[in-house]
């Protein structure tokens, strides 16, 4: 009788083991690697920190070493520096480790220990912002608006007394080739 017991049990042990493999591989996945990067910083013992790297898309965990004042990770491929020592970069602890926010066009990619230095045209950007401030808006005014509503209502009014005459069954009846079958009360 255990060896059917075992038997049994073995296989139900086996399915839910795998079942919560899978889980935590997808809560992983999810995560984007944040648990693997939050674990490596806490094993650290404080020489290590955790950098969110802000991206259009959210927010990445990284981990992150501690260079004198700089501090250097790795974010999709390429290694970053970052300069914690200007003013706005504030490390804060939180969730017992040491974190900075990064956002991700205020880095500096390495590339064979040069720093590129970024371009940027005061002109063309003067031109971006006042393009965005002087853009033209659509603006309706309350005749327009008042005949949009009144043309919406009569639509929708001739649809209803159509559907009230039955016009609309007959119609979709005459398409579908059937006729509709006898409503007894």
């Amino acid at each position: 009788m255990a060896e059917t017991l075992l038997g049994k049990l073995l296989p139900m042990f086996l399915l839910s083991l795998v079942s919560m493999l899978v889980g935590f591989f997808i809560i992983l996945w999810f995560q984007r690697g944040f648990l693997i990067s939050f674990l490596r910083v806490k094993a650290s013992r404080g020489k290590h920190l955790l950098v969110w790297v802000i991206t259009p898309m959210g927010k990445t965990a990284v981990f992150g070493k501690v260079k004198g004042d700089t501090v250097e990770y790795k974010f999709q491929g390429e290694k970053h520096l970052v300069d914690i020592s200007k003013p706005g970069k504030y490390i804060y602890f939180s969730t017992g480790v040491r974190m900075v926010d990064v956002p991700l066009g205020f880095t500096v990619p390495v590339k064979l220990g040069t720093y590129d230095k970024p371009v940027v045209d005061s002109n063309i950007t003067d031109n971006l912002v006042n393009r965005a401030l002087t853009r033209p808006t659509l603006k309706l005014n309350k005749q327009d608006t008042i005949l949009l509503v009144l043309v919406i209502g009569l639509v929708l009014l001739l649809l209803w007394v159509w559907w009230q005459n039955g016009q609309i069954l007959q119609g979709v009846n005459q398409l579908v080739g059937k006729t509709a079958p006898a409503v007894v009360p």
